[in-house]
Order: C-alpha cells, then structure tokens, then sequence
C-alpha cells in the first residue's frame, strides 16, 4: 500500500478496466469530431471558381496592352456582339499607339458559377496615334465575364479611353 492507502500495482483487471474506459473516451472523440466535420462539410456551400473568370480579364488586358482587337474577340461570348464590336476595336486600337495598364487590380464582385462581375482597377497610361500625346489616368471598369459550355467569356465591357 502506498501513502494515500491506493495499492502501489494494479492487479490486470484493473489494468483492462482502465484501458477499456480510456478506448470508449478516444473512440467517443474521434466519433464526435468526424459528426461535426460531416455536419460542417454537408452545411457549407460549394464557392465558384474565382481563378478562371480572373484569369479571362488578365487575358483582356494583355490583348489591350498587345493592342490586339482579335485577341480581344476570341475572348467574348459567341454572339451577334462579338461580331458587330469588331470594327470598334479595330478603330480603338488605331487610335491608340500605346497603351498600359499599371497597378492593375482584378477583383471578383460577385459570382455564382455561370455569370462573375469582375472589377479592373489600374491606372491608363497611353499614346494616341496621330497627335503622339501621352497621358496617365485612373480606370475603374466592370467587367461581365459569363460561364457557358465549360468556358469563360466576356459578355460586358467598356473600354478604357483617354481624358480629352
């Protein structure tokens, strides 16, 4: 006997009592943990691709910068307004000599899973063509970027212009 008047060794019914009471604690935890991981997958919502429609405005704007209109028509939504922007962007790009988009920020406003509102923050900085003036200004565009057939496209924009 020890000190307290507890015995120093525990016989092996003991040994098997205290055993089994410490598995049905663990084996209890481990049960409640993975309820709660079930019930926390089953009660969240799936979130929508972000990467995909975010990665269609850099596109975007690498064909503006490229100042390339076909590069920009491959990346709208197959329709009657890709064929009708056509002669616009070859206009625009006309127009401009240079172009750039510095401290770009690509923001999602809102998706869910078949259309995304995209924000294009940055700054302009340009050259127009026939008078060579160059210019810097502030832009902030929505952008419609549309989910069909497993692609992403561009349904709404504007383009960004210079300050007259």
């Amino acid at each position: 006997m020890g000190r307290l008047g507890l015995p120093l060794r525990r016989n092996n019914a003991d040994r098997q009592r205290g055993g089994a009471w410490l598995y049905r604690c663990c084996s209890r935890l481990v049960a409640g943990w993975l309820a709660l991981l079930l019930l926390a997958s089953c009660g969240s919502v799936a979130r929508p691709d972000d990467f995909a429609p975010t990665k269609k405005v850099d596109e975007f704007v690498a064909a503006l910068e490229a100042r390339n209109p076909s590069a920009v028509i491959a990346l709208l939504e197959p329709g009657d307004w890709r064929r009708e922007i056509g002669p616009e962007l070859r206009i625009y790009f006309r127009y401009m000599a240079a172009l750039q988009l510095r401290n770009k920020e690509v923001s999602v406003v809102e998706n869910d899973g078949g259309l995304a509102i995209m924000r294009l923050k940055g700054d302009l900085v340009y050259t127009l063509s026939e008078s060579n003036v160059q210019g810097e200004r502030p832009i902030d565009l929505i952008i419609e970027v549309v989910h069909i057939q497993g692609t992403w496209y561009l349904r709404s924009f504007q383009l960004p212009t210079p300050e007259n």
